[in-house]
């Protein structure tokens, strides 16, 4: 989440602003805050997620959906107009489902692979799994959110951008969230929730705010963000190295 805001946001925004005066998009920030503000409350209550904290992160997620739901009913969602923009004149099934069936394939082999060589990475350094959790897992993580926004700056198209970030930082916390809980109890270490979810809060609330004033992101706040998160960065690897 911390990378998806500050990095994922303010690295293509040096290239173009990032419009955050969309319309309805208020209640996604809202909804972003009130999923943090969620998640930081339950883990600080129990210094980690297990069952009781994923019950209570998928009725968060189930409640998210709902709102998604009734503005598509409403006909306030953009979906259906940006999957018609995207969806080829000639779709082509054979092969999409060859692609889709190797993506099926090639997303638990890569997951089992990148957090299996991380902690391996982790241990040859001598520095606590969060480094590599926080650094290497969560750019590579970060990196399909952060190509898709590379090319809409590109390309000048920056109207959905916020939205797709806010989505993905809600769906981190709640859905990913619940799925550690149910699958085992999932602890925080002191030094995360002393230095690392402070941070995340602090991206979070930087966004909300932003959001809340319909203020876009410019060449300099996106300058300013990414210089943020080279910093934090920085700081993760001297404090995991000291």
């Amino acid at each position: 989440n911390i990378a998806n805001i500050l990095l994922v946001l303010g690295l293509p925004a040096v290239l173009a602003p990032i419009a955050l005066n969309v319309e309805r998009l208020k209640r996604h920030g809202l909804a972003l805050a009130g999923a943090t503000l969620l998640f930081c409350a339950l883990i600080y209550r129990s210094g980690g997620v297990g069952l009781f904290e994923a019950c209570l992160f998928t009725v968060g997620m189930l409640g998210y959906f709902a709102l998604m739901l009734r503005e598509a009913r409403n006909g306030e969602s953009d979906l259906t107009a940006e999957a018609a923009e995207l969806a080829p004149t000639k779709p082509r099934f054979p092969p999409t489902m060859l692609m889709l069936i190797a993506g099926l394939i090639g997303l638990p082999v890569g997951a089992t692979l990148l957090v299996d060589n991380g902690g391996a990475l982790a241990a040859s350094l001598g520095v606590r799994d969060e480094i590599i959790g926080l650094t290497v897992v969560a750019f590579g993580t970060s990196l399909p959110e952060l190509a898709t926004v590379l090319a809409a700056a590109a390309r000048k198209e920056m109207g959905v951008v916020a939205g797709s970030i806010i989505g993905s930082n809600i769906f981190n916390m709640l859905f990913v969230g619940s799925a550690a809980g149910f699958v085992g109890k999932s602890q925080f270490t002191e030094a995360a929730l002393q230095v690392d979810v402070p941070m995340m809060i602090a991206a979070t609330a930087l966004i909300t705010v932003l959001i809340m004033t319909k203020t876009n992101i410019g060449r300099i706040t996106g300058i300013a963000m990414t210089a943020v998160y080279v910093g934090y960065i920085i700081f993760l690897g001297a404090a995991g190295l000291a």
